[in-house]
């Protein structure tokens, strides 16, 4: 994976959070100001991911936010799929 590959990942991931976001704020049990602080914070990592990856430990970073996106499958559930999908466009 290059440094161009991973930031371009990251930032489309970005954006996704983004709009899963929005999803989860009406779908989910949480309430919506939960569901979109903690939206914008991953949005943030993501985007901050993307500056770093150049960066000695930047696939560290990329990996760890691979687990991020994962993990919001636990809020919504289609996002593993849009998860895997993302792992395996970045590391294929």
């Amino acid at each position: 994976m290059t440094a161009r590959l991973g930031a371009t990942a990251l930032i489309l991931e970005a954006f996704v959070v983004l709009f899963a976001t929005l999803v989860a704020s009406r779908l989910s049990g949480l309430s919506s100001t939960t569901a979109l602080a903690g939206g914008a914070l991953v949005c943030l990592a993501f985007v901050l991911g993307a500056a770093l990856v150049r960066r000695p430990g930047g696939l560290v970073v990329v990996g760890v936010l691979q687990v991020v996106l994962l993990a919001t499958a636990l809020v919504v559930p289609a996002m593993v799929w849009v998860g895997a999908v993302f792992v395996a466009l970045t590391w294929w």
